[in-house]
């Protein structure tokens, strides 16, 4: 397998923990939504077309055609 999977559970109490954390409305759940939604953004601009997801995958895909000739010149 090229790839393994570890098998790790997270256990009802911890998962029963951390939903109450952000639930309560306290100031550590106003703290940990604010940033997620921080997160949200800067995942969406990153996306965004001319954002920096964008921007990677382009310029993977332009090296892998890039190869793709520079091995058909070999060849021929």
């Amino acid at each position: 397998m090229l790839f393994s999977v570890a098998k790790s559970l997270v256990s009802r109490d911890k998962i029963e923990n951390a939903v109450r954390r952000i639930m309560d409305g306290g100031d550590e759940a106003l703290e940990i939504r604010r940033r997620a939604r921080e997160l949200g953004e800067k995942a969406r601009k990153a996306a965004s077309i001319g954002g920096s997801s964008d921007n990677n995958l382009t310029a993977a895909i332009e090296d892998l055609k890039r190869l793709r000739e520079d091995r058909s010149k070999l060849k021929t």
